[in-house]
């Protein structure tokens, strides 16, 4: 099968997602007696689920997540891996679970037919997705195409040739054309894309293992949980429990496990025949830049390029296999001499003010780096008072925005910075990333740095000259979008923007005229004095080197969203970067720290004489409520007395933000909307909190099985869609709570201040809103059966359930189609 690997993936049941479980000591099925925190699992030999590694440990997703339980539980298991193959041993784990000679079995998918046969925790512990997948080899099928083909032909398992209804439904909202080709057999779907007579072929994404195909599209997320035997409460309830507290402790523990194991490999990039065949005939490319630009690209102390547009051509050099002959210069007239030479393929570092030239004439890529544009003006200049001041712009560059003033031009952006040192102007423009790499020198320490609107950013990107050339032109684009997915803008600006540089005698005289003339008089006077005044110059010397090295570090803290700030305990001030104090909205020095008011705001209030790491969200008058993080760093002398508290702020909003919206994720039920088990259960304890009376809903649609089997799964999830949206139409209160357990299984915690009678005036309403549920072919309306515990005292979700769940289960045996209020 060439490098195919074939694996048998047909899973015996309905059930199982081709997943499984766990790796440690896979063992055989033991009877004697097994201590009480010993679990016996089901261990099928699945790759990326549950797998045996060639050097003989385990491994696989689900073996990592039950390591992750045991720490919770304390957990010992005993791991069972009958013979045969997966369908074989799948068979008999199924028949162990239900007899009780193993305690659970992973990859599971809920259905009420199996809820019948097993019992199953309230949360999962993962999602598969269904997923197309094209040939390795098949450069013409992408991502971007593969829904062009009409018809798309897919190679579907299904041994009873029944089409897929999850791909029909995906193609009719994406509106393909398909044409379903039945396989009795993964190899035989991949026999079909070999032999060219499918397009793609259908496949669960988590558990496969064959690396000759590539998925194009993913749809259709599918839970898979854990199971265990039938009345095993003991076991669902721990899981219950610890699910929960993985889920909402560390709500990326999923994603890194889905990565680790079934993540498709971002290092490689996939090109087109026409691309690859491009890259065999032009093995060199030739590219121009315009330097000057550091730390984009700029020509460093030795002569060498440097930058991250350098960094970037090494890295499409190991993606493509081409070679790149760079040319740079930091003279906009020789830079358009070169371009308009024909003799370059590629301009590198090319934005919206060099295109506005006629003789720039070329296609540009995506962007790989955007800089926020500042402006660099003194600090005796008010800058909010630029009109008719005096503006120094590089050579080649146009401005003609509302304070114009009197334009200066420099040939270079470092040469705009000097004139503003010296009064020769009073401001200049230049993106962020070069303006702070320039005054970082101490030479510029009497400039300031004022960033303008997010808007007003400058891109940087590669320009294809020969336009025709849309080869080229895709292969660049495809290299700016892999550096861009593997987040290597920051790693390469830290690799080139941070560079000691010794400052030259003239650069220090300039720097330190002072110092300068103390050491001249100083070598006129005696030996001793001269002696006594190179010592104090080498000290400063050091000290200058010092400060460059920290105002270095400041300017990627500061591009890093990192802000620093220094104590000193003996003078009790505070002092911050001008960032820092911007960003805080504070004076850069606070005098009688510990005794100002702003000393004793929350933020610093933990700035102890000790190291300390915490997060805080800021006042609404500082920052806009954003939340930080606060790390510092407690400095003694040799007597080990502290003399001063170094720290940081970090903005953390979007991790935050981010934070919140994997949490939303994780307690929403993704078909109907509403609170899953775990939400609704977070819900219901907060709520409990508020005090008051309130009615606990336990209701089930009668008779749902019958809706799926005779109308299908897409109808089933429709009046799933819509119970979710008449429950919360119906219990529309503050303190109203509604959730899906799973299956047709919903709950609801609603203020009832009247008790019995208001919860029967809504279990009506509800019934009454129900019979509107239509679809088609329907027969009769949708009913269902509701049980109900009233409460004014303390909300706990078991005893409540408890109470409902009874209720229900009269009113199933009397008929369904009802409600019981205890």
């Amino acid at each position: 099968m060439g490098r195919c690997g074939i694996k048998n993936r047909k899973i015996i049941t309905v059930f199982l997602i081709g997943l499984l479980l766990l790796t440690a000591a896979p063992a055989s099925v033991s009877k004697a007696q097994v201590d009480d925190k010993t679990i016996r699992v089901g261990f099928p030999q699945q790759e990326g689920m549950t797998h045996i590694n060639a050097d003989g440990t385990y491994g696989g997703y689900t073996y990592d997540y039950l390591m992750e339980i045991a720490k919770y539980t304390g957990w010992r298991y005993e791991f069972v891996q009958p013979e045969g193959d997966l369908n074989q041993q799948l068979t008999t784990l199924l028949d162990m679970l239900s007899s009780g000679e193993i305690d659970i079995l992973g990859g599971m998918v809920y259905s009420d037919a199996l809820a019948e046969m097993y019992d199953y925790p309230g949360y999962n512990y993962g999602t598969s997705y269904y997923a197309l997948y094209k040939l390795d080899t098949n450069a013409e099928l992408t991502a971007d195409n593969y829904y062009r083909m009409q018809p798309l032909r897919v190679a579907v398992p299904s041994t009873r040739k029944l089409r897929n209804a999850k791909l029909d439904q995906f193609c009719e909202m994406s509106g393909i054309l398909v044409e379903q080709i039945f396989c009795d057999s993964e190899e035989e779907q991949v026999e079909m894309l070999r032999e060219g007579r499918a397009d793609v072929m259908l496949a669960k994404d988590v558990g496969i293992t064959q690396d000759c195909v590539r998925a194009v599209a993913r749809f259709t997320p599918i839970s898979f949980y854990f199971a265990t035997t039938k009345g095993n409460k003991e076991i669902v309830n721990e899981l219950n429990s610890v699910l929960a507290a993985i889920t909402l402790g560390n709500p990326y523990f999923s994603l890194n496990l889905q990565e680790k194991y079934f993540a498709e490999s971002k290092d490689k990039i996939e090109f087109t025949q026409t691309e690859r065949e491009y890259m065999q005939q032009n093995q060199s490319v030739k590219v121009v830049l315009l330097g000057g630009r550091p730390p984009i690209q700029y020509v460093d102390g030795r002569g060498e390029y440097r930058g991250v547009s350098i960094d970037l051509l090494h890295y499409a050099a190991e993606m493509t296999g081409m070679e790149f002959e760079i040319s740079m210069t930091d003279s906009i007239d020789e830079y358009r001499d070169l371009l308009t030479s024909g003799a370059y393929d590629v301009a590198a570092g090319v934005t919206d003010e060099l295109m506005q030239y006629e003789w720039q004439n070329m296609t540009v890529t995506m962007p790989y780096l955007s800089s926020q544009i500042s402006v660099v003006t003194t600090n005796k200049l008010d800058v909010t008072e630029l009109a008719g001041k005096r503006l120094a712009l590089p050579e080649g560059v146009s401005y003609a925005g509302e304070y114009e003033g009197n334009i200066v031009y420099y040939p270079t952006g470092e040469e705009c910075l000097k004139a503003v040192h010296a009064g020769k102007a009073d401001y200049t423009y230049g993106n962020t990333y070069s303006v702070q790499y320039y005054i970082s020198n101490p030479l510029h320490r009497n400039l300031i740095v004022v960033p303008q609107e997010e808007e007003w950013s400058m891109k940087f990107c590669f320009g294809v000259m020969d336009t025709e050339k849309t080869e080229l032109l895709g292969i660049m684009n495809k290299v700016v979008q892999s550096f861009r997915e593997q987040n290597l803008l920051q790693t390469y600006l830290y690799h080139n923007a941070y560079q000691m540089e010794d400052m030259s005698i003239v650069d220090y005289i300039a720097a330190n005229p002072i110092g300068a003339i103390v050491t001249v008089t100083g070598a006129i006077v005696i030996f001793s004095v001269l002696i006594m005044i190179l010592l104090r110059h080498n000290d400063r010397r050091h000290n200058r080197r010092r400060q460059l090295e920290n105002a270095r570090y400041e300017q990627i803290s500061e591009i890093s969203n990192e802000f620093l700030f220094e104590i000193d305990l003996a003078a009790d001030t505070l002092n911050m970067t001008a960032k820092c104090a911007e960003y805080l909205q504070m004076p850069r020095v606070i005098s009688q720290f510990s005794r100002s008011k702003t000393g004793r705001s929350d933020l610093f209030v933990r700035l102890q004489q000790e190291s300390s790491s915490y997060e805080i969200q800021l006042p609404a008058a500082a920052g806009e409520g954003r939340w930080i993080r606060v790390a510092t760093k407690c400095i003694a002398d040799s007597a080990g007395k502290p003399i001063y508290v170094v720290g940081k702020l970090t903005d953390i909003q979007e991790e935050k933000e981010e934070k919140e919206r994997l949490l939303t994720r994780a307690q929403t039920d993704t078909l109907t909307g509403i609170y899953n088990m775990s939400g609704f259960r977070e819900k219901l304890e907060e709520t409990a909190k508020t005090g008051g009376r309130y009615v606990f809903f336990i209701i089930d649609i009668d008779y749902f099985k019958l809706v799926n089997d005779n109308y299908g799964h897409y109808t089933g999830d429709m009046v799933l869609q819509s119970m979710g949206k008449i429950l919360q139409s119906v219990f529309n209160g503050e303190k109203d709570v509604v959730g899906r357990l799973g299956g047709d299984e919903f709950v609801v915690l609603a203020q009832c201040d009247k008790g019995k009678p208001e919860a029967g005036e809504k279990a009506e309403l509800l019934r009454r809103e129900l019979g509107r549920i239509s679809f088609p072919g329907q027969e009769a309306p949708v009913t269902v059966s509701m049980g109900a515990a009233v409460t004014d005292r303390d909300i706990e979700f078991e005893s409540l359930y408890k109470k409902a769940d009874k209720a229900l289960y009269d009113v199933k045996n009397n008929g369904r189609d009802g409600c019981r209020i205890v």
